[in-house]
Parts: structure tokens; sequence; C-alpha cells
């Protein structure tokens, strides 16, 4: 069978010898026999598939590093499974650090918040508040009743006995 991207790193990782651009015969039979389960285990893990697959290929990688192990192993399926299973938690829990670091990063910092145009929202008010201020006053005072203080135009007209 030929190498693969993945199966050059698998190489690479276990520090194997890459000179004959090939996997041992008896690492692929292992690959293609637990591939499909590992898989679907980190599909049910993760609910992704692309993290599955790399999941899956982190523990063919471990596991072809200690091949001591492998060899010692009774059961190397449930053993793939177990190292698969670990792996696709600490992937869950990666991705749910990132995701908690990245909301917090957005509740502590709001106005670096970036608009579609690529400004963040403190320097879209910092524009417009040195737009207000090139206004006549009366205009001014109008601009800012109605857009910062949310008044309708009787009440701006009111305030202003206009």
């Amino acid at each position: 069978m030929a190498s693969t991207t993945s199966a050059h790193q698998i190489l690479a990782r276990a520090e194997m010898d890459m000179s004959d651009e090939a996997l041992p015969a008896e690492l692929w039979e292992i690959i293609e026999r637990y591939r499909v389960d590992l898989l679907n285990q980190g599909y049910a893990i993760l609910g992704n598939m692309a993290d599955a697959e790399e999941v899956a290929q982190e523990t063919f990688c471990e596991a072809f590093q200690h091949r001591e192990k492998l060899a010692a192993v009774e059961s190397l399926g449930a053993w793939l499974r177990t190292i698969n299973h670990a792996n696709a938690l600490n992937r869950m829990r990666a991705r749910q650090r990132t995701a908690k670091k990245e909301s917090r990063r957005i509740l502590e910092a709001p106005g670096r918040q970036m608009t579609t145009g690529g400004f963040s929202v403190l320097e879209i008010r910092e524009a417009v508040a040195k737009a207000i201020e090139t206004l006549p006053p009366g205009e001014r005072e109008a601009v800012v009743l109605h857009y910062w203080e949310h008044l309708n135009y009787d009440q701006i007209a009111q305030r202003l006995k206009i």
C-alpha cells in the first residue's frame, strides 16, 4: 500500500526510518482494521469529522511510538479506543477552553470588538464624536438628544423649545 501524508506524519512522530517511504505492513493492518472504529468514536465525542480524523491519527501516532506496549497489549482494539477516547476528550476540553477565553476577551473589552468594516467599536465612537463636534451648537444638541438619549422628535422639540 502506498504511503500517505498521514503515514508520513505517523512515521515522523514515531521517529521511524522513512528512507523506504513505506509504512510497515503490520502498522497498515492496524490502521485499516481500527480506523473506522476510532473515527466513529471521535465523531461521537467531538461532533466533527475533521477533528475525529485528527484524533484518530494522534491515537495511531501514540500507539506506534510505544511499539513495545503495542506488542504486549491483550486487546489492541480496546487499548486504541482508550487512547482515542482520551485524545478526543483532550481536544474537546481544549476547544472549550479556547471558547471560554474568547468569550471572556469579548466581555472584558467590548470597545475592541471589530465591526464588519474592520474598525473597532471604540474607533467608530471616536470618529462619530469628532464629527458631531464639528456641527453648529443647535444641530449638535439635537443629534445628541436623538442618538444618545434616544428622544423622539417631539421630545427634542420640547427640550430645545423649538
